[in-house]
């Protein structure tokens, strides 16, 4: 999945949530959210290796997640990354990474005026 995919796709998963500007303005409550984009891991491709290293160190991203906010200030959010796979191939030797995780969230928010938190 190249970058305008996980762009047209994050759109595509807002626009058919059906989320109305209405559900922003409340203080509390549960939401959704999705990320999408691309990786690149620093130094995964040995320079070492002989005999021509065919290297892939960039991945597809992606990452959903859900949380409540309980008041105006305070909320918890908790979800899951999916950073991609990278590879290293060469006659010598063959590499795969692969990086997901899970995480747990406090979420803080100050409101600057009624548009912007």
């Amino acid at each position: 999945m190249n970058i305008k995919q996980a762009i047209a796709l994050t759109g595509l998963v807002a626009a058919a949530a059906g989320i109305s500007p209405l559900a922003f303005a409340q203080d509390s409550g549960w939401y959704l959210a999705a990320s999408a984009g691309q990786s690149k891991s620093k130094d995964s491709c040995p320079s070492f290796v002989p005999g021509g290293t065919i290297c892939d160190d960039t991945g597809s991203a992606y990452g959903v997640s859900s949380g409540y906010q309980f008041n105006k200030y305070l909320g918890a959010e908790l979800g899951y990354t999916d950073l991609g796979e990278n590879n290293a191939i060469s006659s010598v030797v063959s590499a795969t990474m692969k990086v997901k995780g899970v995480e747990l969230l406090g979420v803080g928010t100050f409101p600057i005026n009624p548009q912007v938190e």
